[in-house]
């Protein structure tokens, strides 16, 4: 059967203070080992879920621009020798605007690796340095440059609207920058302060740098969204955007629940049984992961009732929205017999489309989302 894959580098030089996502930067001089254990939990881990291919892979972090070449070339080479990769799949690696280079690249695109992700977040100095980002306006840009000018594949940006001291011009200058480039994919996040980072604990002591307010931030996350939008980008999920054909095919296996395996520290993966699901979850903390990279994951039975509210929490993310006919199948009931009374009032104030295939929200619903799949929960427990 075959798969997608998600590898976990849990490695970075510096933590930006908003970042949740799992990294560590005491083990930059533990590369080595680190790969040889993500070979070694990849080939237990393909076996006994008997993966006969990848279908995406995605190298994501963390900081995976930190590896070498020859790190790269071990790592993808493992994975190719655990299952062959599907003609044309998308293989996606994330990278630092201050790590890349031409020879980076090259080694990239020479194991196969063929679409790019990095951050700009902003394109201002004062607004990077607020977060304690790495680089700067002057490595992007040449990171830009050097992309733009070298890269044979595909290229998605990230973004963030909301950052402290941002204003619609600054934000219109980065959006600006990341349109006139190559990039046909580009994530559009707005800033989330996650319990447990060093920017919500700034904030809460006093110390930390004004964010905007609510209002603020979903207005400059707007006008991004329409800069965007009158660029030739099409929002097709909460915050991404891309030129038509050019849609995140491994991010879509998430919105869709499709399976995937996941290798390293805190990654997730998930393997369909009907209208049930095994996930699994690794150690949170390199060193148990590294002692055991199977032994350590917690593995969760996730039941029809609760799978079924996943696939609409996820799919909903989407503007496509969910397939009726799919999550009948799977579940057993159409999804207007377990949330249909929700459905029918967000349909008759403008802002869900029902077919017979499909409900979705429409642009203005989406930015509803949260209070439309909490009445759809409620309405199913």
């Amino acid at each position: 059967m075959s798969h997608s894959l998600y590898v976990h580098i849990p490695i970075c030089i510096q933590k930006c203070t908003y970042c949740d996502f799992f990294s560590d930067v005491r083990y930059l001089n533990s590369v080595d080992k680190i790969i040889d254990s993500l070979i070694k939990e990849l080939r237990i881990k393909a076996a006994s879920s008997a993966v006969s291919a990848w279908n995406t892979i995605y190298i994501g972090g963390g900081t995976p621009s930190v590896l070498t070449n020859s790190q790269v070339r071990l790592l993808c080479s493992a994975i190719r020798s655990v299952a062959p990769v599907v003609a044309g799949a998308e293989w996606t690696i994330e990278a630092n605007p201050e790590d890349i280079t031409a020879e980076w690249l090259d080694g990239c695109a020479i194991e196969g690796i063929n679409r790019l992700s990095f951050g700009l977040q902003s394109m201002n100095d004062e607004e990077l340095s607020l977060v304690r980002r790495r680089g700067n306006r002057s490595t992007n840009l040449k990171a830009l440059d050097t992309v733009n000018g070298h890269w044979p594949g595909e290229v998605s940006l990230d973004l963030i609207s909301g950052l402290p001291g941002q204003t619609k011009e600054s934000l219109a200058e980065s959006i600006s920058w990341a349109c006139a480039s190559k990039a046909n994919h580009i994530s559009l996040y707005s800033l989330t302060i996650e319990d447990g980072t060093a920017l919500a604990h700034s904030l809460r002591s006093g110390t930390g740098p004004a964010v905007p307010r609510d209002d603020e931030a979903d207005s400059l996350w707007l006008a991004g969204r329409d800069a965007l939008i009158r660029a030739g980008f099409a929002q097709y999920e909460v915050s991404n955007f891309a030129r038509t054909g050019h849609e995140s095919a491994h991010n879509l296996v998430y919105w869709r629940m499709g399976e995937w395996i996941g290798v390293g520290p805190s990654a997730s993966g998930t393997v369909r049984r009907g209208p049930c699901a095994l996930r699994t979850t690794n150690a949170r903390e390199i060193e148990a992961w590294l002692a055991d990279p199977v032994g350590s994951a917690e593995t969760e039975e996730i039941g029809p009732a609760d799978c079924a509210k996943e696939t609409l929490i996820m799919g909903m993310r989407l503007l496509e929205g969910v397939d009726r006919r799919n999550f009948a199948n799977r579940f057993g009931r159409d999804i207007l017999e377990v949330a249909g009374k929700t459905c029918a009032a967000w349909e008759r104030r403008g802002l869900l489309r029902v077919s017979e295939s499909r409900i979705a929200l429409n642009a203005e619903g989406i930015l509803l989302l949260n209070a439309f799949l909490g009445q759809c929960l409620e309405e199913m427990d």
